[in-house]
C-alpha cells in the first residue's frame, strides 16, 4: 500500500472506531426487549444520529482496517489476516445493522408501525442470529488481530493487550449487568486501534515496518 493511501486507511480506521465508540453509547445494546425501538418515538432525533454515527462506523472500518496489513509478518501473519477478515464482516453487518435503524425509524414515524410490531420484527429469527454473528464476528476478530499484532511483534505489547482485554471485559460486564462500566472496555478498543493505526502510519511514512520488536526501552533495541 502506497504511503499517501496508509494514511488515509489509518485515518479511517481511527474515524471508524471512534464513530462505533460513540454510536454504541447513543442507544442501548439491542437484546430483543424492545429498548431500543423505544427510542423511534421518544427521541427520533437522537435515533437519527446514532443510525447515521453507525454508518460512518461501519465505513471507517472496511476502508481502514487493511492499513494493519503491513504489520502483520512471521507467526502474526495469520492470526491477523483472520481477524481482519472477521472484522470486515462485522462492519458489514453493523452497516446493514444502520440502515435497517433508519428503515424502522421511517416506518414508525411516517407508517404508524408501532413499537410492538417492531419488536416483534427485530426478533425474527434471522434477525437475532445476524446481531449476535456481529458481535461473535467482531470480538473473535479482535483477539485475533490483537494475538497477530502480539506474535509480530510490530506495535508496543499494550496495543495488543488492549484490543484483547476489550473482549473480556465487555463479556464480563455484559454478564454482570453493570450499565454504569459499559464504557470502559470501549475505551480499550479505541486505545489499541488507536496504537495500531499509528503504528500503520508510521510503518507506511518508513517504506516498511521496522524488522526489530518494539520495545517499551529504546535502549533495548539498540542493543
Amino acid at each position: 500500500m502506497r504511503s499517501e493511501w496508509m494514511a488515509v486507511s489509518a485515518a479511517a480506521l481511527v474515524i471508524g472506531v471512534t464513530a462505533l465508540f460513540f454510536g454504541s453509547h447513543l442507544i442501548p445494546r439491542p437484546t430483543g426487549s424492545g429498548e431500543v425501538l423505544a427510542l423511534t418515538t421518544a427521541s427520533p432525533e437522537l435515533w437519527m444520529a446514532a443510525s447515521l454515527i453507525l454508518v460512518v462506523a461501519s465505513l471507517g472500518l472496511l476502508l481502514g482496517i487493511s492499513s494493519l496489513s503491513p504489520l502483520l509478518r512471521g507467526r502474526g501473519f495469520g492470526f491477523g489476516v483472520l481477524g481482519m477478515v472477521l472484522i470486515v464482516l462485522a462492519a458489514v453487518i453493523l452497516f446493514g445493522f444502520a440502515q435497517q435503524l433508519i428503515l424502522l425509524r421511517a416506518l414508525s414515524m411516517e407508517a404508524g408501525v408501532d413499537e410492538d410490531l417492531l419488536t416483534a420484527a427485530m426478533q425474527e429469527p434471522v434477525q437475532r442470529s445476524l446481531l449476535v454473528g456481529g458481535f461473535l464476528f467482531f470480538y473473535t476478530g479482535e483477539i485475533c488481530l490483537g494475538i497477530g499484532l502480539l506474535m509480530a511483534r510490530a506495535t508496543p505489547r499494550w496495543v495488543s493487550w488492549a484490543l484483547i482485554a476489550h473482549v473480556v471485559l465487555a463479556v464480563s460486564l455484559a454478564q454482570l449487568e453493570t450499565p454504569d462500566l459499559q464504557s470502559l472496555p470501549s475505551l480499550l478498543m479505541v486505545a489499541g486501534f488507536l496504537g495500531a493505526a499509528i503504528a500503520a502510519n508510521r510503518a507506511g511514512m518508513r517504506g516498511g515496518v521496522d524488522r526489530r520488536p518494539v520495545t517499551s526501552r529504546p535502549g533495548l533495541a539498540r542493543r
